[in-house]
């Protein structure tokens, strides 16, 4: 009996998605996100946050460097090769922007995280995360023992 399988689940094209994209002379294939390339990317994009002693966030710094980051990791030349981030920092500002907004949107990866706002969410959704394995872990430790000792 077959199974059915919801549209927005059946992967089994299993094909990433590319674009070709020219840039001056040269023709790059943009390549959607494989699962390493979306992990780093908001692996990246959380490290930008600075916390201070209170656990909040208190900076973000260098969060521009996520752009080439990505596009590095989705834009291959006609070889097959990964452009370099160093490569990519050359190309015009327009250019960039547009590989960026290209590679988010053909690999789903457009959710806000890379805003002050969207990281303060997130970053409140992982105390939230820390606070309740915290509780897990010191609840055996408040149980009343059933133990009998010094009970006579």
């Amino acid at each position: 009996m077959p199974v059915e399988v919801a549209k927005e689940n059946d992967f089994s094209d299993d094909g990433f998605k590319e674009v070709p994209f020219k840039i001056g002379k040269d023709v790059y294939t943009v390549r959607e996100a494989d699962g390493d390339a979306s992990y780093k990317y908001r692996n990246k994009i959380i490290g930008c946050t600075e916390l201070g002693a209170d656990g909040q966030a208190k900076s973000v710094k260098d969060i521009a460097d996520v752009e080439p980051f990505l596009i590095s990791m989705c834009l291959f030349d006609a070889t097959g090769k990964a452009v370099p981030a160093a490569m990519i920092r050359k190309f015009r500002a327009p250019v960039c922007k547009r590989l960026y907004e290209l590679i988010k949107e053909i690999s789903e990866l457009d959710d806000g995280t890379e805003d002050v706002a969207g990281l303060e969410k997130q970053l409140e959704s992982v105390k939230e995360k820390l606070e309740k394995a915290k509780a897990k872990e010191d609840a055996p430790k408040n149980e009343p023992s059933n133990s009998t000792a010094g009970s006579e």
